[in-house]
């Protein structure tokens, strides 16, 4: 359903095994450099900004072992580049990449705040946890929030391996 409210593509996993993609075109192609980052897909709510400036969020499922991975999105049209980069990110052979490179320019722009505001409101769907953007930039990875304002904890987390970055 959160694909069709808000036009991002979700990857469902079980157990770190990927078991469904909407669209079910991308099954076959999935974010492998995303998921090699320990820091984003081990929490239960978690937004990362790769290199190249895409955003991914990532929802682990309360008592499961399922976990939704959304994006990527970026606030900007995606740039041939950055779609070369996402092919050779996610193996997409040559014959595939008219296909897959549809999917990806029907995806909506979103800034990084609008996107984070919608993994909330997933988060919230998926898991009952009502967290506001303060809280979640507040939020370490054990759960617990570290003290202080919105600012000093947006800019420490943007230090840190550029996850929670505002821009």
């Amino acid at each position: 359903y959160s694909y069709n409210i808000f036009r991002i593509p979700v990857y469902l996993y079980e157990s770190e095994k990927l078991i469904s993609s909407i669209p079910t075109e991308l099954m076959t192609y999935h974010p492998h450099e995303v998921l090699q980052n320990p820091n984003f897909v081990g929490n239960s709510i978690s937004y990362y900004q790769t290199k190249d400036n895409f955003f991914w969020g990532s929802i682990s499922i309360k008592d499961t072992e399922y976990k939704l991975l959304i994006g990527p999105i970026s606030s900007l049209p995606l740039s041939d580049n950055q779609l070369s980069y996402l092919f050779y990110q996610m193996k997409v052979p040559a014959v595939k990449r008219k296909l897959i490179e549809r999917i990806y320019k029907t995806i909506p722009l979103y800034t990084q705040l609008d996107f984070i505001d919608r993994l909330l409101f997933l988060q919230y769907i998926f898991n009952q946890d009502d967290i506001t953007r303060n809280d979640f930039f507040r939020l370490l990875p054990d759960g617990t929030q570290l003290p202080g304002g919105f600012l000093l904890v947006a800019w420490f987390r943007c230090l840190n391996r550029r996850r929670f970055c505002l821009g």
